[in-house]
């Protein structure tokens, strides 16, 4: 029994370390990193439009929140999602393509939040942007989970 129990733990290191080599062989690890290398600018923008509307809403007035909204913020939030959804397009790995999606999803309820902003319904407004966020959350875990499985660690930048 000893034997075999040894035998066994010998065989889990070989069958985690094979895992790794199969999926770093299948180009999954390579595939990931394009990924994160390549849609990196897109989350650039998306942070820098939605950090100067986080600055307005706290220093800004109602005004010059709402200006920037109309001129700035949802142009360039619809500018990224287009550039979002074509790199989708191209993604041929089928789980990346559905984490991707999420993304998608996530920039979506955002812009759908600023238009009903515009409007005067915030109630909607809430609701669309509290969805936005839980999409975002659920993308993060899920692409963390998706990198891990192919050997990969993604280093979130902290949150100022």
């Amino acid at each position: 029994m000893k034997k075999l129990l040894f035998s066994l733990i010998g065989i889990i290191p070989v069958a985690i370390g094979g895992y790794f080599l199969f999926q770093a062989f299948f180009g999954n690890s390579d595939v990931m990193m394009t990924y994160l290398e390549e849609t990196n600018p897109l989350t650039d923008s998306y942070n820098a439009l939605v950090d100067e509307e986080m600055v307005l809403v706290e220093n800004g007035s109602e005004e010059e929140l709402t200006v920037y909204t109309e001129d700035t913020l949802i142009p360039g939030l619809e500018e990224v999602l287009a550039d979002t959804k074509a790199y989708g397009d191209k993604i041929e790995e089928e789980e990346l393509k559905t984490v991707h999606d999420i993304d998608v999803q996530s920039i979506e309820k955002y812009i759908e939040a600023e238009y009903a902003w515009l409007e005067g319904d915030y109630e909607t407004s809430d609701a669309l942007f509290a969805q936005s966020e839980a999409l975002i959350v659920q993308f993060e875990d899920e692409l963390n989970s998706l990198a891990s499985k192919w050997g990969v660690e993604i280093e979130w930048d902290a949150e100022e």
